[in-house]
């Protein structure tokens, strides 16, 4: 199944005023990443390609193709990125034929590896 692009809505205005939560900027993206929970059942080893959305030093966010439970870490993989990342869900909502998934990250990126994600 094909993921969508990023559709980025920027807004204006301080994010207080546009009910924004995060307190780092948020950089639109469209960059496929390989997706792994680490809560595999023993013998499943799947990744699943995903794309993310919108991306800052503390978090992202990704459109797949199935559920991940709030709280579940996941491995993020790309050729682009330096490393693999660690993030745990905060949210799972259906978004047509995928789903969106707002991910922490266990460690925040600097400057230079948040310009090789995004």
């Amino acid at each position: 199944m094909p993921l969508p692009q990023s559709s980025y809505r920027g807004g204006y205005g301080p994010a207080w005023a546009r009910g924004e939560r995060r307190a780092g900027v948020r950089r639109p993206s469209g960059r496929p990443i390989a997706c792994h929970p680490t809560a595999c059942q023993t013998g499943e080893d799947w990744w699943e390609e995903a794309v993310i959305r919108e991306v800052s030093r503390t978090g992202l966010s990704l459109a797949l193709g199935r559920r991940l439970e709030p709280g579940s870490v996941v491995m993020l993989g790309s050729d682009a990125g330096p490393r693999f990342l660690a993030a745990r869900v905060v949210h799972a909502a259906p978004s047509g034929a995928y789903w969106l998934v707002g991910c922490k990250l266990l460690t925040a990126l600097s400057e230079a590896e948040l310009n090789t994600w995004w």
